[in-house]
């Protein structure tokens, strides 16, 4: 190698190797200097050289790959951030924006780089008051800190935003920049409401649906209360939220103290109840109530909560005793029906030939013995239809009825009954609605129940009378009640009696149940006013307490807009006035033989016939026949409405009566295929009743 190779090549390196140029350390030998001290004529020298060159060579590229990575992970970072940002010089022109920026105020293919910030957005961002907060980040350090205006986005939305601007400096050059990040206030407010909205809607769900919702933390702190654990527990939410849950719970938890209760919480609780649990809970008046609870853990803004769904069983409960108290009452009024049936007809005999014997022989030496025979048998038919209230099977005559009136009417009978010891009072709203029920039963009804408190009473006291309009509404209320919703009048007699034990209450409405001697009373009272109440579209309801008296109260339906009906007249024996011909169809012997002898009594023409197809040969044979008087329940595979049906089509001038000592058909009046009625008659009958509903028919 020449002087001259060795000079080149000294330069050369010295060139490529500049310390500034390849940002090399001070600290570091400079390969010029290096190649000084290695400059002879040796190629040793010279491979040593060029060994050096390629290391820093090598060694400076690494340092450009990681720079420029640093810079890829910058940038990254920069563009991944949620909140539009931008970059400014120091004359508050744009360096860079990151995606979001773009996305939100920038067209995809607009180049804003270098660009004055107050020129982008068609000046939207040349605000003064901006121009003046922006110009003093650099020189005075003086950062901003949320000033709020409003611009356009590119989708010309116009958005509220609040900007923050802080000075951020480059130590390897030496340069200071300006970092702008906007908060978008707009869709923060949109979320905030979104948030509240269904905050809202949550809190109205929770209000409104029938079962209790009560939230607790991990110490037991009641934190929500709903409506419905209002009426569950008597509390109000804001006297109980905040207060502990042992309140609520029966004993051991109501007993621990706050560091027990916690521990219940966390390990316990939920083991126990987050399946669901038939418990107890505690009302705020000490009483217990039967509930089912299930719970379940939740986590909300950070803290741990527990949710307790609680359902009131006290409706279900009632509900389940009402249906075994119905079945029973089911099986005994099946059995009964069958007896009164019968009985029926041996007491339409009985009565039936008394009367006749008593009409014919009209101030005989017998006419007190058969008074008083007469007397009993009506006493007998009496019992049939206490008999048939408690089955719900007793034939009603429902009138639209103001209870003023027939209470003011009642209280001389009540006084009578009660006595001397005991204080009757009437309480009754003046705007009391009428009710459509049958004003006799709600008499004995009103009777039976002060009779129940007078006999609480042995040593006197106070029987209260109230009345009043209820509505039933739906959900808790119609199953407390066993009630459909609507309107009712709530008739009560409260005593200031003995009260009744569990035990007692649970047997009140039984047939033939009475805490009294034997004897002395039939125990009908109570279940002849439960069955005339179901029977009535009611419910009748019993509150009571040993020592504090008793409640009883009576639920019929609201007749809105009613009229009281009117008197009815009473009428004496009427005779057949043109001899009329009556076909008599009765299977019981004794009683179709009774019957035809009523009837030739009150003058008319008898044809008899023992069952239905036997009455229609009848009908063949001979005419005219002005009118058929016809038992229901009959063999022969046609009842007293069938027969009456077929008549209705073959000789619709036939007048029909129908008899019934079956409870089943014994109503009013029977219901015809065209939605016309026939006349019932029910047995046991008497002689005046029998007359005057053939002339009823025949007029």
């Amino acid at each position: 190698m020449t002087e001259n190779d060795k000079d080149a090549a000294i330069a050369a390196l010295a060139d490529e190797t500049d310390p500034s140029a390849a940002g090399a350390s001070d600290s570091q030998a400079s390969p010029a200097r290096v190649a000084d001290r290695l400059a002879d004529d040796s190629e040793a020298g010279l491979a040593k050289l060029r060994g050096l060159i390629r290391d820093y060579q090598k060694s400076a590229l690494e340092m450009q790959a990681r720079a420029h990575a640093a810079q890829s992970y910058a940038d990254s970072i920069f563009n991944a951030i949620r909140e539009p940002m931008l970059v400014l010089n120091g004359t508050l022109c744009i360096e860079s924006v990151n995606h979001a920026f773009r996305q939100m105020f920038l067209a995809d293919d607009h180049d804003v780089s270098g660009m004055s910030l107050f020129e982008i957005c068609d000046g939207g961002w040349d605000l003064p008051e901006l121009r003046h907060l922006l110009g003093q980040v650099l020189p005075d350090s003086v950062p901003v800190e949320g000033y709020a205006f409003s611009i356009n986005t590119r989708d010309s939305d116009r958005r509220e935003f609040a900007l923050h601007a802080g000075r951020m400096s480059d130590e390897a050059s030496g340069t200071e920049r300006i970092l702008l990040t906007l908060d978008d206030l707009t869709e923060r407010d949109r979320t905030r409401n979104a948030v509240q909205g269904r905050e809202r809607r949550l809190n109205a769900i929770v209000r409104a649906i029938p079962e209790a919702v009560v939230s607790i933390d991990v110490q037991g702190t009641i934190l929500t209360f709903n409506p419905a654990a209002e009426e569950i527990f008597g509390y109000k939410a804001e006297e109980i939220i905040g207060d502990t849950a042992r309140k609520l719970m029966p004993f051991p938890m109501s007993q621990m103290n706050d560091d027990q209760f916690a521990d219940y919480i966390r390990n316990i609780m939920l083991d126990e109840i987050g399946e669901g649990l038939d418990a107890e809970a505690r009302r705020k008046d000490d009483e217990w109530v039967p509930v089912h609870i299930q719970a379940s853990p939740v986590t909300l803004k950070d803290q741990q909560q527990y949710i307790c769904i609680l359902r009131d069983l006290t409706g279900e409960r009632s509900r389940r005793v009402l249906l075994e108290r119905a079945q029973k009452m089911e099986a005994v009024g099946q059995l009964t029906c069958g007896v009164v049936h019968d009985f029926n007809n041996l007491l339409t005999v009985v009565i039936g030939n008394l009367e006749l014997h008593e009409m014919r022989n009209a101030g005989g030496e017998n006419e007190g013995l058969l008074s008083e025979a007469l007397e009993a048998a009506n006493l007998g038919a009496a019992l049939t239809k206490k008999l048939l209230a408690f089955s719900k099977k007793q034939p009603l005559a429902p009138k639209i009825l103001a209870l003023p009136e027939l209470i003011e009417g009642l209280h001389p009978l009540l006084s009578r009954a009660l006595g001397e010891p005991i204080r009757i009072k009437t309480f009754l709203s003046e705007d009391l609605d009428t009710v459509l029920a049958d004003p006799g039963q709600i008499e004995s009804a009103v009777l039976n129940m002060a009779i129940n408190a007078r006999d609480a009473m042995p040593d006197g006291g106070t029987v209260t009378i109230k009345a009043r309009n209820r509505t039933i509404k739906r959900g808790a209320s119609s199953g407390k009640f066993d009630l459909s919703p609507g309107q009712y009048v709530e008739l009560s007699v409260i005593d200031t009696g003995s009260g009744m034990s569990p035990e007692v209450r649970e047997h009140a409405f039984d047939p033939f149940f009475s805490t009294k001697d034997y004897g002395t009373r039939s125990g009908l009272g109570l279940s002849m006013v439960y069955g005339f109440a179901k029977q009535s579209g009611g419910t009748v309801t019993l509150t009571s307490k040993v020592g504090k008296g008793s409640r009883i109260s009576l639920f019929l339906p609201s007749a809105l807009g009613g009229t009281s009906a009117p008197a009815v007249e009473k009428r004496g024996l009427i005779a057949s006035v043109a001899a009329e011909t009556v076909l008599l169809v009765e299977d019981d012997t004794r009683v179709r033989h009774l019957t035809r002898g009523r009837l030739e009594f009150l003058g008319y023409k008898v044809i008899e016939a023992a069952d239905g197809p036997a009455a229609l040969r009848a009908l063949n044979r001979r005419r005219p026949i002005d009118l058929i008087l016809s038992d229901v329940v009959m063999p022969g595979g046609m009842t007293g409405v069938d027969l009456a049906e077929k008549v209705g089509e073959l000789y619709p001038d036939i007048r029909i009566l129908l008899a019934s000592g079956y409870v089943r058909d014994a109503v009013e009046k029977a219901k015809r295929p065209d939605g016309r009625t026939y006349t019932m008659l029910r047995k046991p009958y008497g002689l005046v009743k029998l007359s005057q509903a053939l002339r009823d028919l025949l007029q």
